[in-house]
């Protein structure tokens, strides 16, 4: 005689529940239905769901076949697969542990999120605040220099340029450190003056070719008191790289430009920019104003004559030299300097007064992220 369906379903219920029970790590179904509070339970040992028990639909605290925990994918402590509080999988509040941001329980000692992960916790080693990697570090909190690898990392929370124990001396109208304004920790250095306004060093630049000197990434944080009605049009630097081997004066204004656009430009026997400064581009990038807040400059120079810029992550093209060739106006970049000198700050071929502040300035033989 057969079962009756009750019967037949009980039965079933049953059998597949005990099998969870004994497997234990094993995944039990992985439906993404919402329960009430999220999908699956708070405190479940099993690898998807609820606490204990057998439910088909997802939510709820006695849930099992169902991914997800208290507020979303995951246990409220989970770091397992999908779900419960000791497997290994997405957490507890969205996806991410509940500091996390990726993918991991709270407690989690799997290889992605959780507070102590790999990657998306709080220390993560990519994307956590103060990981490395990309890096999520923004505006505010402590000054993170030093910065592993880096050759210089100055946050000026220390010795002033000029001091014995800095890695920077100063040009022209000499910046000075300032409390007012500041990118992280709280200090900056403010650099103002009509014709040039530098902190400079050498440190980083030991060697004699372009094998040893022409081979780093840069990094630093600046915000320009400019209004967009007063930004200058004649020529204007805010960073030089200078050495030996070119013609003429050789000195590579990595940044600055004219006609109120960023550019790049290198006076060899005359000056020339990456691109064409009588008629720039709409799209050319502008000198920094106030209203722009803190910008994130960062720059690559390596041996063949190559050379990329980038503000707040996004490469600059209209600033981008290969192989010492502009790729915007053609023009020849090389030779570009055995770089011993680098500086910062403001310089003007013309009468305008300038000011504006930096900080944490790094250098080193890799890129070194706006978020570290």
């Amino acid at each position: 005689m057969s079962k009756s369906p009750r019967l037949a379903i009980t039965t079933w219920r049953s059998t597949l529940a005990a099998a969870c029970l004994v497997t234990l790590g094993s995944a039990c179904g992985s439906s993404s239905d919402n329960g009430a509070t999220g999908s699956g339970g708070s405190s479940s040992t099993q690898a998807s769901g609820g606490a204990t028990q057998q439910q088909f639909n997802s939510g709820g605290s006695t849930q099992v076949f169902s991914s997800g925990g208290a507020t979303g994918s995951g246990g409220a402590t989970s770091s397992g697969q999908s779900g419960g509080s000791f497997v290994q999988s997405s957490g507890g509040s969205g996806s991410g542990g509940t500091t996390g941001s990726s993918s991991g329980g709270a407690t989690s000692t799997a290889a992605s999120g959780g507070t102590s992960g790999g990657s998306g916790g709080t220390t993560g080693a990519a994307g956590g605040t103060t990981g490395g990697g990309t890096g999520t570090a923004g505006q505010g909190g402590p000054s993170l220099c030093p910065v592993a690898g880096a050759v210089i990392c100055d946050g000026f929370e220390g010795a002033a340029p000029g001091a014995a124990t800095s890695d920077f001396t100063t040009d022209g109208t000499a910046p000075v450190v300032d409390t007012t304004k500041f990118y992280r920790g709280s200090k900056s250095i403010k650099f103002s003056g009509a014709a040039m306004s530098y902190i400079t060093t050498t440190k980083a630049f030991t060697g004699m070719t372009k094998a040893t000197n022409n081979n780093f990434w840069g990094r630093y944080f600046i915000f320009d008191n400019w209004t967009t009605a007063d930004v200058p049009q004649a020529h204007a630097v805010y960073g030089t790289m200078s050495g030996t081997g070119t013609p003429g004066d050789g000195m590579f204004h990595f940044v600055g430009g004219s006609r109120g656009k960023l550019q790049a430009e290198i006076r060899n026997t005359g000056d020339s920019y990456t691109d064409n400064m009588k008629a720039p581009a709409a799209t050319d990038p502008s000198f920094p104003v106030m209203t722009d807040g803190w910008q994130c400059w960062e720059f690559h120079v390596q041996p063949d004559d190559s050379f990329d810029f980038y503000i707040n992550g996004a490469e600059v093209m209209e600033m981008k030299i290969t192989a010492g060739k502009a790729n915007m106006s053609g023009s020849s970049f090389s030779p570009l300097p055995i770089i011993n000198k680098f500086q910062i700050g403001w310089q003007y071929f013309g009468s305008a007064m300038n000011s504006g502040w930096i900080d944490e300035v790094a250098i080193g033989p890799n890129r070194i992220p706006c978020g570290s």
